[in-house]
């Protein structure tokens, strides 16, 4: 019985491994299929967000292959679609978005943390190493307290 079950989960994650995405448009050169294929892996599906557009199954991720696929043939190149789709969703849709106002903060945002921990760790050990000097009443009400611990050890 349990080959039966197992036989049949493997054959159901085979069955799932043979779904496909839509197959590639045909193109008349090389090398505009060579271009769909780098433009489809640098945009990021607008709906599944992790995935780029030609991993994603998703009907938007279909529409924008598609819409990638008919700017190619009618001639434009890579900057030319990117700009097209940068207007139309954002420049969340790239993988590599550009230096700009908008985005400076998305640049900028890691070295800042890294330069706001490090004056933090710098300040914090500044104050850790200065020694801090107890009063003559204070030693002695320490001295005592150890005393005690010490006795009743």
């Amino acid at each position: 019985m349990r080959v039966w079950i197992s036989a049949l989960v493997t054959l159901c994650f085979t069955a799932l491994s043979w779904a496909s995405i839509d197959a590639a448009p045909e193109f008349s050169t090389p090398a505009q299929e060579e271009q769909y294929y780098e433009l489809i892996k640098d945009i990021r599906c607008p709906t599944c967000q992790n995935n780029n557009v030609a991993e994603s199954n998703a009907p938007l991720a279909r529409q924008l292959r598609g819409l990638i696929a008919t700017q190619i043939e009618a001639g434009k190149g890579n900057s030319e679609i990117n700009a097209y789709l940068v207007d139309r969703y954002g420049d969340f849709i790239t993988y590599k978005p550009p230096f700009n106002p908008r985005t400076w903060l998305l640049w900028l945002a890691p070295s800042l943390v890294m330069l706001i921990a490090f004056l933090w760790w710098f300040v914090r050990r500044g104050k850790a190493t200065t020694a801090a000097t107890l009063s003559a009443e204070q030693r002695e009400e320490l001295q005592t307290w150890l005393d005690e611990y010490r006795s009743r050890s």
